[in-house]
C-alpha cells in the first residue's frame, strides 16, 4: 500500500466513510492488493455491515493473515457481530494470544470483544430452557421488596433473564430494592453482581451517581468497590457530589488511591474532585475532599492552585447565592483552604460604575485578572466601557483557545463579540486616540481560525487603556 493511500484511507476513517474505502481499495487491481490493504478492506467491510463479505475474504487470505492479530481480530468481529459466538470466541482469544506491538486500541477491542463474546456463550448456556424476560411488573416487584414474591419469578425465568429486549447486559443489580437479600440470593444463584455492561459498567458503578437509597444494598451483597478497568464507582460518585455514597464505598474497602484509571488523564479520586469542584458545589466537594484525605488520598496536580483558582470563582460568583444560604458556602470554602493550606482569597470588590478605576499591579497580566473580577459581572454587560473592553477582550481571547477554527460557531458565537468590541473602540473614547487606533488594528485582524496569543496584545493594550483613562465611562 503507498503512502498516499494509506493517508487516504486514515482521512476517510476519521469521516466514517468507510463505503468509500471499500470502493477505493476495489478500484486497486486485484493482483496489485497486498496483505495490509485487504485487512484495511476487512475493516471497511465490518465498519459498513458487509459481515459476510468481511468473512469470506478474510477466509480467502487466511494463509497470509493468521500470523497477524489485527486478522483474527477482524474475523472474531464479524463473527460476533453475525452472532456466531462460537467462531468469534475462538478468532478473538487467537488474536488476544499474539504479540500485537504496542497497539493500544487493538487491544483494547480484542480484549471488549472477547469478553462480549464469552458473555454471550455463557448467556446462552445458562438460560436454558426457561424464559428469556423479566415480567414487565419486575420493578414494582423489586421496589416492594417482598423475598418469596421475587424468588417465585425465578421459577419461570432463567437466573440469567432481563428487562429489556436488546440488553442482556441489565442484571436485577442495576436496579435498586429494599430488600437486600435479594441481592445476596441472585449471587447464591450464581448472578455475578460485579458484571459489567455493554458500556464497561458494573451495577455498583453506575448506581454511585444517582441519589439511591438502596445502594448499600450492593455492598452488603458483596459488590466490588474496585469497580471495573475502566470504570471505577468512586469517580461516578465523587462526580455526581454523592457525599452519602463516597462515605459508604469508602466505608467499604474503596481504594482513595486506584490504579484502575490508569488510561485516562486523571489520576486519582482527589484529581477528579478537584478538577469538577466549583463554587456551586463547593459544600458537597468540601466533605468528600476530607473524607478522601483521611484516608491518605494523594493527588497528582497541583491542588493549593486549584484551591485558589475556586477561591476565586466563589468570590467572583458568591452574590448569584442567595443570602440566607451563603454561610455554609463560605463555610465549606474556609475549611477547603484549611485542608488543604491554602491562603484565603481576598474578598473582590465589585466596582459600583462610579469610582475611578484604579490599577494597582504592575504585571499585565494580574492587572488583567483584578481588572476582571471587579469590573465584569458574572453574567451581562458592564456599567462601564473599561469593564466592556475588558470582558470582551478576555471573553474572544478564551473563545479562541477553546473553539478556533470552528467557522459555524465564530459566526454565532464570537464574531459578534468583536464586532462590539469594534464598536466601542470606534466610538474614540478615552484619551489616547493613538492607542485606539492601535487596538483597533489588532481586533481587524482577528478571525475564526486566529491563534489565542493574537489576543493576547489586545488585552494587554485594553489594560494600558484602563490605565490611562480611570475615570469611569457609564456602557450605554
Amino acid at each position: 500500500m503507498t503512502d498516499e493511500m494509506r493517508k487516504q484511507i486514515k482521512d476517510l476513517t476519521f469521516k466514517g466513510h468507510f463505503r468509500k474505502i471499500v470502493d477505493l481499495i476495489l478500484s486497486v487491481p486485484e493482483d496489485e492488493r497486498d496483505l495490509d490493504m485487504l485487512l484495511q478492506l476487512a475493516k471497511a467491510y465490518n465498519e459498513s455491515k458487509q459481515y459476510p463479505k468481511a468473512i469470506k475474504l478474510l477466509t480467502s487470505i487466511q494463509k497470509e493473515g493468521e500470523q497477524q492479530a489485527l486478522w483474527h481480530y477482524q474475523l472474531g468481529y464479524a463473527y460476533y457481530c453475525k452472532e456466531k459466538f462460537d467462531q468469534a470466541e475462538a478468532a478473538l482469544s487467537q488474536a488476544s494470544s499474539i504479540d500485537k506491538k504496542d497497539d493500544i486500541d487493538l487491544n483494547l477491542n480484542i480484549e471488549k470483544y472477547l469478553k462480549r463474546a464469552k458473555f454471550q456463550l455463557e448467556y446462552i448456556r445458562r438460560l436454558g430452557d426457561k424464559e428469556e424476560f423479566l415480567p414487565k411488573d419486575f420493578l414494582e416487584l423489586m421496589r416492594e421488596g417482598n423475598l418469596d414474591k421475587l424468588k417465585k419469578v425465578y421459577e419461570k425465568c432463567a437466573i440469567v433473564a432481563h428487562l429489556e429486549k436488546d440488553d442482556r447486559w441489565t442484571t436485577p443489580f442495576f436496579y435498586g430494592t429494599p430488600c437486600t437479600e435479594f441481592y445476596q440470593w441472585l449471587v447464591e444463584q450464581g448472578l455475578d453482581i460485579n458484571a459489567e455492561n455493554q458500556y464497561g459498567e458494573n451495577a455498583l458503578t453506575k448506581r454511585a451517581r444517582n441519589n439511591d437509597a438502596y445502594f448499600e444494598g450492593l455492598l452488603k451483597a458483596g459488590a466490588d468497590p474496585y469497580g471495573t478497568k475502566r470504570c471505577n464507582p468512586l469517580y461516578n460518585a465523587i462526580g455526581f457530589d454523592r457525599v452519602e455514597n463516597v462515605r459508604l464505598l469508602l466505608a467499604y474497602g474503596a481504594d482513595v488511591n486506584p490504579d484502575n484509571l490508569h488510561v485516562f488523564s486523571v489520576k486519582t479520586p482527589l484529581d477528579w474532585l478537584l478538577q469538577n469542584t466549583n463554587y456551586k458545589r463547593v459544600i458537597a466537594n468540601c466533605a468528600i475532599a476530607e473524607m478522601l484525605l483521611e484516608r491518605c488520598a494523594r493527588c497528582t496536580k497541583d491542588a493549593k492552585k486549584k484551591i485558589e483558582e475556586v477561591g476565586q470563582d466563589f468570590e467572583f460568583s458568591k452574590k448569584n447565592i442567595h443570602t440566607d444560604d451563603l454561610r455554609p458556602y463560605e463555610e465549606a470554602m474556609q475549611k477547603l483552604y484549611a485542608l488543604f493550606g491554602v491562603e484565603p482569597v481576598r474578598p473582590i470588590i465589585k466596582h459600583d460604575g462610579k469610582a475611578p478605576i484604579l490599577v494597582e499591579e504592575k504585571d499585565v497580566a494580574k492587572a488583567f485578572e483584578s481588572l476582571y473580577y471587579s469590573l465584569v459581572p458574572e453574567k451581562g454587560p458592564c456599567l462601564t466601557v473599561q469593564g466592556e473592553l475588558i470582558r470582551l477582550s478576555g471573553s474572544i481571547r478564551l473563545w479562541l483557545l477553546e473553539n478556533g477554527g470552528d467557522s459555524s460557531r465564530w459566526t454565532s458565537r464570537c464574531k459578534p463579540m468583536v464586532k462590539e468590541f469594534s464598536r466601542l473602540i470606534q466610538q474614540d473614547y478615552g484619551s489616547d486616540k493613538a492607542l485606539n487606533r492601535r487596538i483597533q488594528e489588532l481586533i481587524d485582524k482577528i478571525k475564526f481560525d486566529s491563534e489565542p496569543e493574537e489576543a493576547d496584545p489586545i488585552c494587554d493594550l485594553c489594560v494600558e487603556w484602563v490605565r490611562k483613562n480611570p475615570e469611569p465611562i457609564p456602557n450605554d
